[in-house]
């Protein structure tokens, strides 16, 4: 399995092509096999890279909470950037990878060509105080019965439905 060793954890990674590195940046409810349809198109004129974050197999999963925080996620993506030896990369982020993508933007800019950031923002408005509740009501039902107590319902939201209909593959 191909893994790197970043910000002190072990991150699965996946990488087809050569040229000027794409980095994406996965979901909440994905992990480095969700880009694959991007990755399948990119990988004839790029270095198409694709990994699975902290906390998503088969990249290091760390028992205690405090393993956990968007400021982690940055560095682990720099750390990535730094084992596999590029200095600048195109990036692209969907959701919770979008996030990551445009923080570590913001932080070395000087690493990124360029940042692609898609289903952003949500709970980051006027919607915050509901975001921040269900965030919460989600986190406890993840601890009291693991993610299959959420899967259900994360799996047939609106937006995941709409991928269902779209793309089966994708959505399994």
């Amino acid at each position: 399995m191909p893994r790197v060793r970043a910000n002190g954890i072990n991150l699965y990674h996946e990488e087809a092509g050569s040229g000027i590195p794409v980095v994406f940046v996965h979901e909440f409810g994905g992990d480095w096999r969700s880009w694959e349809p991007k990755v399948r198109f990119f990988y004839s004129r790029y270095r198409a890279i694709t990994f699975s974050a902290r906390g998503y197999l088969p990249s290091d999963v760390p028992d205690s909470p405090e393993a956990y925080s968007q400021e982690l996620q940055i560095e682990d993506l720099k750390g990535l950037f730094d084992a596999l030896k590029i200095d600048r990369a195109h990036l692209c982020g969907l959701s919770m990878g979008s996030y990551t993508t445009l923080l570590f933007g913001v932080k070395y800019p000087q690493r990124a060509r360029s940042l692609t950031i898609a289903g952003s923002g949500y709970g980051s408005g006027k919607n915050r105080e509901e975001f921040h509740q269900r965030v919460a009501q989600m986190a406890d039902q993840m601890l009291r019965g693991g993610m299959k107590a959420i899967s259900e319902v994360y799996a047939l939201s609106p937006a995941r439905v709409q991928l269902q209909n779209k793309n089966p593959r994708a959505w399994e």
